[in-house]
């Protein structure tokens, strides 16, 4: 579990790609190129070496007008070094596969690659940023950050682009909100974010933070990305989950829905609030454990009272749905096949549940898994023999929970006793 929340108008949730492949690379409309200070004049080109557009593009981030700095089509070869935006600085591409900037291979990154800090109304759209392969950080570091530490924030578009060949342990897009300051208008959509390869070191692919509560980060979307060998995390009041694609990932689950630790955390002092996670695609990772001895499952939910509609969990290492949230409503979701990693690690037989809820036992009312409904869910086993339960919960206590017209009776196991006297169910009396 890592540490680290308007409507989205027009867009359907994605179907899952036939036969669990990877999906099509979704994409919104490219930006316009009316308006924008070309990339040449402050010498950035294709025909450079890779020192001269390092040169370049330290120049370009040393700007005091906020500029939108537009790239020609073309690959822009950067040699290795890190950017630290001078004033609201967006990079925009002619394309999402027609402009690249691409790093040489095997860079070393100990810090955050491209960090603004608390600067408003900031685009990155329509390109590719190949970070390609860099050598393993010997810390976790930020491809691009984006802060809002020293004053309130509003205003970040990212859409559209690549994030490519990453290497964990790396937060590859990440907004954070820290020092009582407050991140606005969030909009991460329609991007293709890889890593070179799955790590079980901490990594997401797209991730969202208020440091624990330090900072606000309301009414973020996060919408139509795909990420591969890596996840998301979403931290904030009224987040949007909607039409992600995430595969193949081995740290933590693929969508984390944060939590802030400590004790008695109630509704009021969660950081988590009132997402709409809905008509995400969660599918294909191994079995095995991350540094956190965390099976990689579908959605672990810590946002309180949030919405979880219309979503698919397959063939994943960990269980397809995991809740700590209370007062929250699970509608229409499918969970099958999952549990690769059987009853090992942090979650145990938990692991193997399509859906599974857990008190989190720190006596935190807004992590109790109370409260909870699901309605209208199917969970199946297909043969594959991982996934034992449909429904499955673990506590000292009862939990307050609602179930209406699922679908859990095609899992192999009805019952099963918890080590701490509850009952862990596959398929309990549901109300008609």
């Amino acid at each position: 579990m890592a540490l680290l929340s308007s409507t989205v108008a027009h867009d359907k949730p994605r179907q899952p790609p036939a036969g669990g492949g990877t999906p099509i690379e979704g994409s919104s409309p490219a930006a316009s190129a009316a308006d924008g200070v070309p990339a040449a004049r402050f010498g950035l080109s294709p025909a450079n070496t890779p020192a001269q557009n390092l040169t370049a593009m330290t120049k370009a981030f040393a700007a005091a007008d906020s500029p939108k700095i537009r790239f020609a089509p073309g690959v822009y070869r950067l040699a290795c070094g890190a950017f630290r935006a001078a004033s609201a600085i967006s990079l925009i591409g002619a394309g999402k596969t027609a402009t690249t900037l691409q790093f040489e291979k095997g860079c070393q990154f100990n810090g955050d690659i491209f960090l603004w800090n608390s600067k408003s109304d900031v685009a990155v759209t329509d390109l590719t940023i190949d970070f390609n392969t860099p050598a393993t950080p010997n810390k976790r570091i930020n491809g691009l950050a984006f802060h809002a530490y020293s004053g309130d924030t509003d205003g970040l578009t990212i859409r559209n682009m690549r994030a490519i060949n990453a290497t964990s342990p790396v937060l590859v897009i990440a907004a954070a909100a820290a020092g009582g300051h407050r991140y606005t208008n969030i909009a991460i959509t329609h991007n293709y974010v890889t890593l070179a390869e799955a790590a079980p070191t901490q990594n997401q692919c797209i991730a969202l933070t208020t440091v624990n509560g330090a900072g606000k980060i309301p009414h973020a979307v996060v919408s139509y990305n795909i990420c591969i060998n890596t996840g998301i995390q979403v931290d904030g009041d009224y987040t949007q989950v909607v039409g992600n694609d995430i595969s193949k990932f081995r740290f933590g689950t693929a969508i984390f829905a944060a939590f802030r630790s400590g004790k008695g955390i109630t509704g009021e002092t969660a950081t988590n609030r009132f997402c709409r996670i809905e008509g995400n695609v969660m599918h294909d990772s191994p079995a095995g454990l991350d540094v956190n001895n965390v099976a990689a499952g579908g959605l672990e939910n810590s946002c309180y009272q949030s919405v979880v509609k219309n979503n698919r969990a397959y063939n994943l290492g960990g269980a397809g749905f995991f809740n700590f949230a209370a007062g929250t409503s699970y509608i229409d979701n499918l969970a099958w096949n999952n549990g690769k990693q059987g009853p090992v690690g942090a979650n145990s037989h938990l692991n193997q549940g399509g859906f599974a809820l857990e008190d989190n036992f720190t006596e935190s009312p807004a992590y109790s898994s109370q409260d909870v409904t699901l309605t209208g869910n199917k969970a199946w086993d297909d043969g594959a023999g991982t996934q034992r339960f449909g429904y499955v919960e673990f506590s000292d206590r009862v939990l307050h929970v609602t179930l209406k017209d699922n679908d859990f009776a095609r899992s192999p196991v009805p019952l099963m006793p918890s080590p701490h006297g509850s009952m862990v169910a596959a398929s309990p009396p549901q109300k008609k």
